[in-house]
């Protein structure tokens, strides 16, 4: 089994524990353009959900500077993550369709 989380990390049990067979994949990536156009971006994938908890079992997207990181002033916002930044998690049932998706709503 490939781990995340190697032996000497602090959080390597707790990983065993929760994650036996291992994780899913979570996929970050910036796009060009705007926050809005990032925004725009996350509602036009059909796969896709817009949610804050990634690594579950559906297909999902977060735009973290509207959702976990919209509490932040912009200038802690530009500390720790871009206004264009996104997150996916395809889930392995929809892994085939996930190219076509992404593909789709650019």
């Amino acid at each position: 089994m490939l781990s995340s989380v190697s032996a000497g990390q602090p959080y390597n049990k707790l990983y065993k524990k929760y994650f036996p067979k291992g994780a899913g994949s979570i996929f970050t990536f910036e796009l060009k353009g705007s926050a809005q156009e990032a925004r725009e971006f996350t509602e036009k994938l059909k796969l896709f959900s817009l949610l804050a908890n990634v690594a579950d079992v559906k297909s999902l997207v977060i735009h973290p500077a509207s959702t976990t990181h919209s509490q932040l002033n912009e200038q802690e916002l530009l500390e720790q993550v871009s206004s264009r930044t996104l997150s996916d998690c395809p889930s392995a049932r929809a892994y085939r369709r996930y190219h076509y998706d992404l593909e789709q709503a650019f």
